[in-house]
């Protein structure tokens, strides 16, 4: 069976984007980690509501400052940088929720009951 450059190409663009994504979902359990961190330095206790609220207060410049664009080309830095921004700006509770349990497995945060985190030794 040949392969069309066509087919090769959308491959390549999927192969990329997947990639993209990957990168993308740990930088965003790094900011999710880093808001989780300023919640218990403020409150003790850490809520997904607290995070959310956190995050929602980060001005664009330091939400932009914890994007990771190294995988990324010289002249796509900024397009990654400005699709991160967005992308965390629109995140909704659901998606803190499940990265929060991700970082339970992890070994980053501790409890995860009904709303609730810690630090893990808090």
């Amino acid at each position: 069976m040949k392969i069309t450059r066509r087919q090769l190409r959308r491959t390549l663009r999927r192969v990329l984007r997947e990639s993209v994504m990957g990168h993308m979902d740990g930088d965003i359990n790094n900011l999710i980690f880093h808001a989780s961190q300023l919640v218990a330095e403020e409150y003790g206790d850490i809520t997904v509501q607290d995070v959310l609220e956190t995050i929602q207060a980060m001005t664009d410049q330091e939400i932009a400052s914890l994007a990771d664009p190294s995988g990324a080309r010289p002249q796509a830095k900024e397009d990654y940088i400005e699709f991160f921004v967005q992308t965390v700006q629109e995140l909704s509770y659901e998606e803190i929720v499940e990265q929060m349990f991700r970082l339970v497995e992890l070994g980053e945060l501790a409890d995860g009951y009904e709303d609730f985190f810690s630090l893990p030794g808090a």
